[in-house]
């Protein structure tokens, strides 16, 4: 049994123990002496229900509802606590253990209060008369209405309930400092996971292709291999199939890792991974077969696993051509999708800055959409989910160790300027008003200057009405921090944690509390 259901129970004793020693009062209301020590009892438990209620309180509060959360409190075997019990043990953090165990004794003290008081599961006792009550005092049984016998139980009571008190009120208080400590640590975790996996994919990608590898926009007779990450939350991590080679969450970070004997180990990859991935579709193997191979750089191992449909039946639409109509899909999306699409951008920005994934600047050819044949459009995958994508160059070319490395790293604008954030303001723009915007546009190996990047804020705020309008005062605050010279011209960028910060304050954040409003269903 969780802390918060043996909270619940606690929450179920104490009415009904003060309902009783309210019951005793009434029938020795003419007992010297024995209506004041019932007095002091039914006060030292009103108060304790009242604290431990506002424990609860403390807990539910930024998690629950505000409309609902009242009547949690004030029935606390209801169901509806169980779908808010991971939020909760996600807030007590470290002192959920701690939390439990003094939960525990509150209920044990609370359980002899109650057989001490001679009550029945309802509340009820029998000794309903003076005489009844005094027979049962005389046979010197545990039952006892002198307050002096119920001290040790009180102060038992009282010593946890001061505890989880302040153990919900100190967690509660330090979410906010946990959460930005936890969002740099999967920041700095997802970096450098996402530089490992390009460091694999580039080093396993060596082949015999007599074309580069590139992502075309349509179906091709030869095998496309994509390199790309994506960020999709892990309820999506269930899906019988998966959009890229490696997919990592946004939201929640999920590694697993399973021994297996090294002899039963596919081999790692070091070339070719191309031709492996045609074969996977193209020669038949076992339903149980899952893992096909390795890649790895020198700090990790990375599994592969095949996607269930031929590669052919997909193709990469950028994000460039979809907002230039190629794809009119993209016009019928409604506001939700679009806050969506800009959500996982703006998080692959915070994540994936520094690696080879993202250069200095995000151009809407960097965006891309995997899209199905018409065979495959009830695919449940079917909503758009953006990617930030990558060309690789084969190392069989002359000027391949050269451009090589220079795609290993990305191109950093000058730390006067934060070309990365700007380039992502005008993107959400465009997202947002769904077409592309010549003014808004910039190079991925343009080399701004003060005056180019003022033109660019200039021209992104004559938009700020009609984004207001499409996108709601959120999303028009978001783009506006990004456009803003402060956030642009500042000394540090996304390398440095403060600032990572604030970006996801001002900019991460408000989209995701919009998307969550909109698919809200609390109300319902």
């Amino acid at each position: 049994m969780s802390g918060i259901e043996v909270v619940g129970l606690v929450l179920g004793i104490l009415p009904l123990a003060i309902k009783a020693l309210q019951g005793y009062r009434a029938v020795l209301s003419g007992v010297r002496g024995a209506d004041r020590d019932l007095k002091a009892l039914v006060q030292d438990l009103e108060t304790e229900q009242v604290r431990l209620q506002t424990t609860c309180e403390v807990l539910l509060d930024g998690i629950a509802p505000l409309s609902r959360i009242d009547d949690m409190v004030e029935k606390p075997f209801g169901p509806e606590w169980e779908q808010f019990s991971d939020d909760i043990r996600e807030r007590l953090w470290k002192g959920t253990g701690k939390f439990k165990e003094h939960a525990k004794e509150m209920q044990e003290a609370a359980e002899e209060l109650r057989e001490k008081l001679y009550m029945e599961a309802d509340g009820k006792t029998n000794l309903n008369s003076p005489e009844a009550i005094m027979k049962e005092l005389r046979r010197k049984a545990s039952f006892s209405l002198r307050k002096k016998d119920y001290e040790g139980i009180i102060a038992r009571i009282k010593t946890a309930n001061s505890v989880l008190h302040d153990l919900a009120g100190q967690n509660r208080d330090l979410e906010p400092s946990r959460r930005r400590r936890s969002q740099a640590r999967v920041t700095k975790l997802i970096r450098g996971l996402s530089r490992s996996i390009f460091d694999a994919l580039r080093s396993a990608a060596t082949c015999r292709c007599v074309q580069s590898h590139d992502v075309p926009p349509s179906p091709r007779r030869r095998v496309r291999f994509r390199e790309s990450l994506g960020f999709i939350s892990r309820r999506e991590l269930t899906s019988s199939s998966t959009e890229t080679l490696t997919i990592v969450s946004g939201k929640n970070l999920v590694v697993t890792t399973t021994p297996v004997p090294i002899e039963a180990l596919p081999p790692v990859l070091t070339s070719d991974l191309c031709q492996v991935i045609f074969t996977w579709h193209e020669e038949p193997r076992e339903p149980a077969t899952e893992r096909c191979g390795y890649i790895a750089d020198p700090h990790r191992t990375f599994s592969l696993y095949p996607q269930h449909r031929h590669p052919e039946s997909r193709s990469a639409v950028t994000l460039r051509q979809m907002l230039e109509g190629k794809n009119p899909e993209f016009q019928e999306l409604d506001l939700l999708e679009k806050l969506r699409i800009a959500l996982a951008i703006s998080m692959s920005i915070l994540h994936l800055y520094d690696t080879p994934w993202l250069t200095g600047i995000l151009t809407l050819d960097d965006v891309m959409f995997l899209r199905e044949s018409q065979k495959a459009t009830s695919h449940p995958d079917s909503p758009l989910r953006p990617f930030l994508a990558k060309n690789f160059v084969r190392k069989s070319d002359a000027a391949a160790p050269v451009e090589a490395s220079q795609q290993s790293k990305p191109r950093k604008p000058s730390k006067a300027m934060n070309l990365t954030v700007l380039s992502l303001g005008a993107m959400l723009i465009q997202v947002m008003i769904g077409q592309a915007v010549p003014a808004l546009d910039m190079a991925a190996d343009s080399n701004m200057d003060l005056n180019a990047m003022l033109e660019k804020h200039e021209a992104g705020g004559k938009f700020s009405d009609e984004v207001l309008q499409s996108g709601g005062w959120n999303y028009m605050v978001a783009v506006k921090w990004c456009l803003e010279t402060e956030s642009v011209l500042g000394i540090m960028g996304l390398e440095n944690e403060d600032f990572c910060q604030r970006f996801y304050e001002a900019v991460v954040a408000r989209l995701e509390k919009d998307i969550q409003q909109l698919s809200s269903r609390c109300w319902e």
